[in-house]
């Protein structure tokens, strides 16, 4: 399972008390646990989010918002499909924790990530994808969707990925990785820093073919303030990031 976490500190030292060194390494390893999604109860999803609509166990659909996030939960018989429209928000780790404790309270042999989500950060898009990988979720974008860099690292992380037939055509956008608020400059060129480059590399080849990882990296590296690319269905699938597309809709 691809985690971005790789270590867990050493906290003992001289002179602790051994139940200080074991309350604060628990407290540790739930922080770890947490992060890869694996925890038993959904944190708070933060200031400005809205309760589940209906209780956990019902089939009807589960709605949970954030701003301009609107992240809903639909069961239909074993397959539970998350439709995810909006801004990338900034607690979107916490969204998806409530959303993974709702699922709990159905038999979800089916796992599917639906995506139409513009802006965000590429932290929390690496965190949700790790949650999205180590659950085998199959991934696919929304019709007329344009999925912006974040959305994409999602998108990466499904068993399938999967893009509509649909018109307007679903577009992925392989938009600016925000600079490092300690390390980039007021410029228009992209500046990943060390760690941004040393986290997305990684998780893109834990996710992707080789190839396709490696071609991706450096498509979002080269996106500047004013130019990136879009990839349509045919460029996603000769890359590899897509692996097919979902049945046309009949109108």
């Amino acid at each position: 399972m691809f985690s971005p976490v790789t270590s867990l500190p050493q906290l003992e030292g001289p002179g602790m008390p051994a139940i200080l060194f074991k309350f604060t390494r628990r407290l540790a390893m739930c922080g770890l646990l947490a992060l890869a999604g694996c925890a038993t109860s959904p944190p708070p999803a933060g200031r400005g989010a809205q309760a589940p609509a209906v209780p956990g166990g019902s089939d009807a659909p589960v709605l949970l918002r954030f701003d301009n996030s609107r992240l809903e939960l639909q069961i239909q018989g074993q397959t539970c499909k998350l439709q995810w429209r909006g801004e990338f928000p900034s607690n979107a780790v916490a969204l998806m924790n409530q959303a993974l404790y709702e699922m709990e309270h159905h038999r979800c042999q089916r796992k599917i990530m639906a995506l139409d989500l513009q802006g965000g950060d590429i932290g929390p898009a690496i965190t949700v994808g790790a949650m999205l990988k180590n659950r085998q979720f199959n991934t696919e974008l929304l019709p007329g969707s344009y999925c912006h860099t974040p959305c994409v690292l999602v998108l990466a992380a499904g068993r399938q990925r999967l893009l509509p037939d649909s018109s307007p055509p679903a577009r992925l956008l392989l938009s600016q990785v925000r600079p490092d608020l300690d390390f980039g400059q007021a410029t228009c060129a992209t500046e990943l820093s060390p760690g941004q480059q040393l986290t997305l590399l990684r998780y893109l080849r834990a996710m992707l073919p080789l190839p396709t990882a490696t071609s991706l990296y450096e498509k979002i590296r080269q996106a500047t303030c004013r130019s990136h690319e879009t990839l349509g269905a045919p460029e996603a699938l000769s890359l590899g990031l897509a692996t097919g597309m979902l049945p046309a809709v009949p109108r």
